[in-house]
């Protein structure tokens, strides 16, 4: 087994995209990184038995360092080879992330967040919520609710524990012009849903947020199935996301929504005072 550094994004879709979209569900996240290519600096490296890629690690900073495909002492491996100081975090399947991130600190670092991955795999599998619907419709975002969206994402983020969008302006104007963000309008936005395709028939739900004020009304579970649909009329042949396990509003929506489980991920911290 060895691993071996690669300079950027465009080398990782060389050595490891056939790979990876061998199993595009599991690979979602550095998928929809690699399709997203924006030019931005990145570590990279593929893991290889006997000369085939059997898993991979990304990091664009500021976010975590990712890592798939590998059990945990495979991933241990790569740690000496790693040099990325300021480095917070390890995200990844839970065995994979956590072997990289206590091979790198030396310690057991343990979770700081633990998810699932979910898929739904077609709109006929989708099931309407029971309650009645709430007043109002699902859109795409306008140019108007830019300003309105900006510090949600930053809640989003606060809230689910994970690492800030370094500039949350242009993420919300991206989503604009893809039109892969969504909130839910009655007359005022009341929630955001984020969705979009990630590559290999493969799309991803995320983020979703309501603030708190407008919660419990039943809108964000409205605004999920809705985007899901539209998703699956765009092409996808599979709608993922990701969801806290420790948040059992979310975990539940989504299941009821005939999301199904795929795998455990997890995210851990590489430095105790983040």
């Amino acid at each position: 087994m060895t691993w071996d550094l690669l300079p950027d994004l465009a080398a990782l879709e060389e050595a490891a995209g056939a790979f990876l979209r061998s199993d595009p569900v599991a690979h979602t996240v550095v998928l929809g990184l690699l399709a997203r290519q924006d030019g931005s600096s990145a570590t990279a490296a593929v893991c290889r038995v006997d000369g085939e890629v059997v898993g991979a690690m990304w990091r664009t900073p500021p976010y975590p360092i990712g890592i798939t495909g590998v059990t945990a002492a495979q991933a241990a491996a790569l740690a000496p080879l790693l040099d990325l100081p300021d480095a917070s975090m390890v995200v990844g399947p839970a065995e994979a992330a956590r072997g990289l991130a206590d091979a790198i600190t030396g310690r057991p670092t343990g979770t700081a967040l633990v998810e699932t991955l979910y898929r739904l795999d077609s709109a006929e599998d989708i099931v309407p919520d029971s309650r009645p619907r709430p007043s109002g419709a699902t859109r795409p975002i306008l140019e108007a609710d830019v300003e309105l969206l900006v510090p949600w994402l930053d809640a989003f983020g606060d809230e689910a524990g994970t690492t800030r969008s370094p500039d949350p302006a242009a993420r919300t104007r991206a989503g604009l012009a893809e039109g892969s963000l969504f909130v839910w309008d009655d007359g005022e936005v009341r929630c955001m849903v984020g969705g979009r395709t990630t590559g290999g028939g493969i799309a991803r739900i995320g983020p979703v947020y309501t603030p708190p004020s407008m919660r419990g009304t039943g809108v964000a579970t409205a605004c999920v199935e809705d985007v899901c649909r539209i998703l699956f009329a765009r092409g996808a042949q599979t709608v993922t996301l990701y969801a806290d396990d420790a948040n059992r509003t979310s975990t539940g929506i989504y299941r009821r929504l005939g999301f199904r489980p795929v795998l455990a991920w997890a995210e851990h911290r590489l430095r105790p005072s983040d």
